[in-house]
């Protein structure tokens, strides 16, 4: 079964990210990570999951340094290449996407399916959308048919009691009230490397300045 996991180039060594256990105990001395992990789990407990702007508030010495450490080497300077901000001028829920995790589960995910669909998900869709209780409209603007109103969703006249799940932008669906709102956008650069495998994982994260090949 598939478990995705990626890593983070810290210092030269690969750790798993979300940062945990694991990643402690590599970048660390021995007598540090044993010190650092018994303060996280004194004070919040085994198998939580922790945001680094909460670390670093703590105020006591150790998740002070940890907090640091991992900002410094990790957050900052990855989401500066992201997003073009340091981690305390985004939103907080924006960091919390990547917690500190204190346990040695080194999944991203601890879901039970990981992986794409056994036949693809165009195949997926196309048989969610086989479902007679399901109609599609093509060439149709969500925003003709669909308004927010006194914090209700009107579909075709009518309020609607179901989830909406709508992928556009949030601001044209709440009538533009904030005005326009930031949308990072990523520049994707795709190269073909003639090798079975390229990295022992999905996803390696190199938020320094780091050369891959």
């Amino acid at each position: 079964m598939y478990e995705y996991c990626a890593v983070v180039v810290v210092h030269g060594q690969k750790v798993p990210v979300p940062f945990n256990f694991v990643s402690l105990e590599a970048l660390f001395p021995r007598a540090l990570a044993e010190r650092i992990e018994s303060n996280l789990l004194d004070i919040f407990g085994f198998d939580r999951k922790i945001n680094i702007l909460d670390l670093r508030n703590k105020h006591d010495k150790d998740s002070e340094l940890l907090a640091n450490f991992i900002y410094k080497n990790v957050f900052e300077q990855y989401s500066l290449k992201q997003w073009g901000f340091k981690p305390e001028q985004m939103d907080a829920d924006v960091v919390g996407r990547i917690p500190v995790v204190l346990n040695y589960d080194s999944r991203y995910f601890q879901d039970r399916c990981q992986a794409v669909p056994r036949e693809s998900y165009t195949q997926m869709i196309t048989n969610m959308l086989a479902n007679k209780r399901i109609k599609v409209m093509l060439g149709t603007n969500f925003m003709d048919i669909a308004h927010l109103q006194e914090g209700k969703i009107y579909i075709l006249g009518q309020e609607f009691r179901g989830s909406v799940y709508y992928t556009g932008k949030v601001y044209e669906l709440a009538g533009f009230v904030f005005g326009n709102l930031p949308y990072r956008s990523l520049k994707l650069q795709f190269e073909r490397i003639n090798v079975e495998y390229f990295q022992e994982v999905a996803q390696v994260n190199y938020p320094n300045q780091y050369k891959l090949h």
